[in-house]
């Protein structure tokens, strides 16, 4: 046994695992794509081993296990990643993104004459023997499975901007999985798996320019689906709030599209609210919970988050996350500026201002001060 079925052997065996793994965790809500990227990643290297390794070259193998299902990962990741974001995926869309697949799946069976139990006058013989005819361009295949990969990796990333523009008008924290940081870094990671394929595919030659190339297949594929079960797994917590979410980021829209004047009792509302939101932050000190986000003002409130949005907005000409951030700010400033203070390190001091993360409490703290945390104590 060589080392490139070695490692298709033990890249295959790893992604069952983790499929099986999955599974057998998965909660009800978890997206469905998700779950259908773990069981069709597998399958051409299932079909690698059935059909060139152990010689099991059948018509029905090259229909379940061909290549062509490499054409599903990208849409799959790219709708999973829809799916989180509350984007409503139809089913002429899924029909679009598939026909690559089923178009792929006839000219790479490629057989004739057609084995049994297909005869001579049968449809699928039929079919069979015109995909025989068309002779594809050398590496044509490779090079489609790459332009492929790069499209939906350039779509996954360019939907996760959207939203990141988004975020900050209902969260107060904002961290890798809420801004999908890591599926981002994903797609980035996919295209250049699809590169190195390749470059192993379309120079016979490269292996001897990079060693071990014709391992990075599988051996990527690996740490792909580990990543991707990895953080997938901690992704279903946003999951869970998809809805309410959702239901969030309409208000968010919605506030941003009024331009009318307030009505004379609204203001006085407003100014009512105000008072009610200084001694909820400064006397309850809300902004110290380092989940805190607008649906929890909003209850606490007792107004709807569009009208909490807008009030925001339009009384601070600030965003949810500014708004907060100010808060937690000053009051690190505060206790960074107090003696009995002085023996604690500058994560402790972000920990009880209400950051979750010293690199969020430097970024934010330079943003507003334009000093570190620690040359900010040395000044002050």
């Amino acid at each position: 046994m060589n080392s490139v079925v070695f490692s298709t052997i033990i890249a295959l065996l790893s992604h069952c695992f983790f499929s099986v793994l999955f599974l057998l965790c998965i909660k009800k809500n978890t997206p469905k794509y998700l779950c259908l990227l773990f069981v069709v990643i597998p399958i051409p290297f299932l079909g690698t081993l059935l059909g060139a390794t152990f010689g099991f070259d059948t018509i029905i193998i090259r229909m379940l296990f061909s290549a062509a299902s490499f054409f599903l990962i990208g849409p799959l990741l790219y709708f999973y990643c829809k799916s989180i974001l509350c984007k409503t995926i139809q089913k002429k869309t899924l029909f679009l993104h598939s026909i690559p697949f089923l178009l792929f799946s006839i000219l790479l069976i490629n057989v004739a004459p057609p084995p049994a139990p297909f005869g001579d006058n049968d449809f699928v013989s039929q079919i069979l023997q015109a995909s025989n005819k068309v002779k594809l361009p050398k590496y044509f295949l490779t090079t489609c499975i790459t332009l492929s990969n790069i499209f939906y990796s350039v779509l996954i990333i360019q939907l996760i901007r959207k939203s990141k523009l988004k975020v900050k008008e209902f969260y107060s924290v904002i961290n890798y999985s809420v801004t999908l940081q890591w599926l981002q870094w994903l797609a980035v990671f996919f295209v250049l798996l699809a590169i190195t394929s390749f470059i192993e595919k379309a120079y016979p030659g490269s292996e001897k320019a990079i060693p071990y190339v014709k391992q990075l297949g599988p051996v990527s594929s690996l740490l792909f689906v580990f990543f991707l079960s990895a953080f997938g797994f901690q992704q279903n917590v946003l999951s869970e709030l998809c809805a309410e979410r959702l239901s969030e980021e309409k208000s968010i829209i919605k506030a941003e599209k009024v331009h009318e004047v307030i009505p004379q009792k609204e203001e006085k509302n407003f100014n009512a609210l105000e008072m009610k939101m200084e001694e909820y932050m400064i006397g309850e000190q809300a902004f110290l919970n380092e989940n805190l986000r607008l649906s929890d003002v909003s209850k606490a409130m007792e107004v709807s988050t569009n009208q909490l949005s807008f009030f925001i907005n339009s009384t601070y000409q600030k965003n949810f996350y500014k708004y907060v951030n100010d808060f937690r700010i000053a009051h690190a400033c505060k206790l960074l500026k107090d003696e009995t203070y002085n023996k604690y390190t500058i994560v402790a001091i972000g920990f009880e201002s209400g950051f979750n993360s010293k690199s969020t409490f430097n970024q934010v703290f330079k943003e507003q001060t334009n000093l570190t945390p620690s040359a900010y104590r040395k000044v002050g």
